[in-house]
């Protein structure tokens, strides 16, 4: 169940990335004002390299804090705010804004011009809604190694549905490609919420 809301919670990021009018996060390639523009594979991977690198820090570092802190209180509150996050998500869905989208444009890296690998490093920062209950989520539930886990299985999540737009796949302009990451959002916000007040009762 954790692996799969992992993988979820890294495909609704890449959600948020496609949905929003900006196109946010998808600063590389990104050349000629496009989404993006077919790389070669060493770029890309190197570029995907430096996200997991960013995701697997974020992973061990919130990991290590939620074994420091070590408070019951501390958890529910963590749990109390996935589930506000979840309800983020739904407003998103239905006014492509949402309260946190201040912190989104903060750590947006797409106006940075630096190599390709730390700019990978950066793109995992960027504070969307599952993000920060992935963030949240590991704090409370996966202390230690396992929060390394827990965000290499967002990094694929993420990698596997974002990987068509870094590719420039012509299937990607069609309306149902937009549909199904409506869809992926959805499922999340659902997910996260259930799983949200499931683990504040037994907390």
């Amino acid at each position: 169940m954790e692996i799969m809301l992992g993988l979820l919670l890294g495909a609704a990021i890449a959600g948020y990335m496609v949905l929003h009018p900006q196109a946010i996060g998808f600063s590389f390639p990104n050349l000629s004002g496009e989404w993006a523009v077919r790389p070669t594979w060493p770029r890309l991977l190197t570029y995907l390299a430096g996200r997991w690198l960013g995701y697997s820090l974020l992973g061990l570092g919130l990991g290590w804090l939620g074994n420091a802190v070590g408070s019951p209180v501390i958890y529910r509150l963590a749990f109390t705010a996935c589930g506000l996050l979840a309800v983020f998500m739904l407003l998103f869905l239905a006014t492509n804004q949402s309260p946190e989208m201040v912190l989104v444009r903060l750590s947006d890296p797409s106006g940075f011009s630096i190599p390709i690998f730390p700019m990978g490093i950066l793109s995992a920062s960027l504070a969307v809604a599952p993000a920060l209950a992935g963030m949240l989520l590991c704090v409370a539930k996966h202390q230690q190694f396992a929060g390394f886990i827990f965000f290499t299985n967002i990094f694929l999540g993420n990698a596997v549905f974002s990987l068509p737009v870094l590719l420039n796949m012509k299937w990607t302009k069609a309306v149902y490609f937009k549909k199904v990451y409506r869809f992926v959002v959805l499922i999340c916000a659902m997910v996260v919420l259930v799983t949200s007040i499931l683990d504040l009762i037994k907390s």
